[in-house]
């Protein structure tokens, strides 16, 4: 996912810069394109737009997934303040994920492989996690919720495929 490292590195060039970023944007003219593109740059904290060129050899129901599935990432999105979270890779100690933070408060996390990741969570809090199928597109719903409280802990996907995972801490809710 080579899309969350430009997003970011575009981010930081600005930051170093002293430049306002105003959005890292990847317009792309495929929609088909795989979803963990999306969901890298989403995690990055940049855009990511699709759009179809002509001529228009399918009708536009063949993108229906397509859609759907950019419509998750989108209510995934606004479950949390991402306007107020930047990326944070580095918060990720063990496994592979994509990670936008506001570190203390609220974390997403994609794992485009699935699998488990290790995360440090900030002392002093308990938090709610909770996954999401990125498959299920716009109608799907967080599931397998728990609390923890603060450390080191691993999260393991519910199932094989990429995940995302939302991890709130109580007080900010």
């Amino acid at each position: 996912m080579e899309h969350n490292g430009l997003t970011i590195d575009w981010i930081d060039r600005c930051i170093q810069r002293k430049q306002r970023v105003l959005a890292v944007n990847f317009d792309e003219a495929r929609p088909e394109q795989d979803r963990r593109c999306w969901w890298s740059v989403y995690l990055g904290g940049g855009v990511w737009e699709s759009h179809l060129l002509a001529p228009y050899d399918r009708p536009l129901s063949a993108w229906e997934p397509v859609w759907t599935q950019l419509g998750g990432a989108r209510a995934f999105m606004e479950s949390m303040p991402f306007w107020e979270m930047q990326p944070h890779n580095e918060l990720v100690e063990d496994g592979r994920a994509f990670c936008l933070a506001k570190p203390g408060q609220v974390y997403g996390l994609y794992l485009p492989v699935g699998g488990s990741v290790t995360v440090n969570l900030p002392p002093n809090a308990t938090y709610d996690v909770a996954w999401w199928n990125p498959a299920n597109g716009r109608n799907g719903s967080f599931q397998n919720k728990a609390n923890v409280s603060d450390g080191t802990k691993r999260f393991t996907a519910p199932d094989s495929g990429d995940w995302a995972l939302r991890i709130v801490a109580k007080e900010t809710q």
